[in-house]
């Protein structure tokens, strides 16, 4: 396993968006159990070991609240693969049926494969920063509504220390143009994993 020690816990490097043993059950028995990979960027195909396919860098690893990494997500997805590839094998081995306290399991597995690899994260990625820009937009074309929000904020929390709201609504107003929007991944997974 690829590890890096951080703390007295090891993070795991690489992360398989795709399990190595899902992969192995199409892997080429003819060809040293290879899977076949088909390339999007240069339309090749080309045999690559599972060890190597559908993986990537930390790709679930965040920096937990005292700036740690932090790879429970992967943790979690290796409990739920760890658990799901036993019923797997069973049920390609022994052709047997699927029982009723098999399939929310199974069903979780594969809703996870969709939802696990990079193009989904960077869907949620984009969909977070499509409604946090609609959101801006919202409070910029309504003046009463940000001015109440804003007092709202200073009476809240105390907080003394920011710009008037003159400038605050006019760099709301200017947002798009100003300033570019990212959605926290790390808050992403927090929320995903609960």
């Amino acid at each position: 396993m690829n590890t890096e020690k951080v703390g007295s816990d090891k993070v795991r490097k690489r992360n398989h968006y795709v399990p190595q043993f899902y992969l192995k059950y199409f892997a080429d028995p003819a060809n040293e159990g290879v899977v076949w990979v088909y390339d999007k960027e240069n339309g090749e195909v080309r045999p690559q070991n599972p060890i190597n396919t559908g993986v990537e860098k930390h790709l679930y690893t965040i920096k937990n609240e005292t700036g740690e990494m932090d790879d429970s997500l992967e943790k979690w997805f290796a409990g739920l693969e760890g658990a799901t590839k036993p019923i797997l094998d069973r049920w390609i081995q022994s052709k047997e049926a699927v029982s009723e306290e098999e399939k929310p399991l199974v069903a979780k597995f594969i809703a996870f494969l969709n939802t696990r690899v990079p193009r989904s994260i960077e869907i949620a990625n984009e969909i977070g920063v499509a409604m946090a820009l609609e959101h801006v937009n919202e409070l910029a074309t309504d003046p009463e509504r940000f001015k109440r929000l804003y007092s709202d904020y200073v009476r809240d929390t105390g907080d003394t220390d920011i710009p008037p709201v003159e400038v605050m609504l006019k760099g709301f107003q200017e947002f798009e143009d100003r300033f570019r929007i990212s959605v926290n991944l790390n808050l992403l997974w927090e929320l995903a994993s609960m």
